[in-house]
């Protein structure tokens, strides 16, 4: 059996300064699941009405693969043409997995950002397409500064861009 915490614990480290500023993600589209997040949100500013501000809506709701640091508007075109040779691995992926995702419990990066948290199944999946699309990005020389697949509910700094 897979030990995923020790798979995944040389990879969770940021190098040291270095502060992603734009993120690669799936966005969620089932009301379902934008439903039970909007629950949990609420739930938290009833418990503190401060913290309201810092929710993400549920409609822009998306499981974050990967975040990187892009300098100037070259990186970032570089960045959309590396995206491209992404799609038939990722959808290779796909393919052989349904596209249900379930997840359970919640977690924190340094009491800065709330998510939940995917479940083992869907996190070896996910895992699977994080770690082709880091793959690739880390070849064409855009690495990710952080790899812990993830969905945003919270966050208490500023807002990163998204790609």
């Amino acid at each position: 059996m897979l030990n995923l915490n020790k798979f995944l614990s040389h990879r969770n480290k940021r190098p040291e300064g270095i502060q992603p500023n734009f993120f690669l993600a799936v966005r969620i589209h089932n009301p379902e699941l934008h439903k039970k997040v909007d629950g949990i949100q609420h739930s938290i500013a009833k418990y503190d009405e401060k913290l309201r501000p810092t929710t993400i809506s549920s409609e822009k709701l998306h499981v974050s693969l990967m975040v990187m640091r892009l300098e100037n508007a070259e990186e970032i075109q570089r960045e959309g043409k590396i995206l491209h040779q992404c799609k038939t691995p990722v959808e290779a992926i796909a393919a052989k997995s349904a596209m249900t995702l379930r997840f359970s419990g919640r977690g924190h990066f340094g009491h800065q950002f709330l998510y939940t948290k995917p479940d083992v199944k869907e996190t070896i999946f996910l895992e699977s397409v994080e770690e082709t699309v880091r793959k690739i990005f880390t070849i064409e020389g855009i690495p990710s500064t952080d790899s812990r697949v993830h969905t945003s509910l919270e966050h208490h700094e500023n807002r990163r861009e998204k790609v």
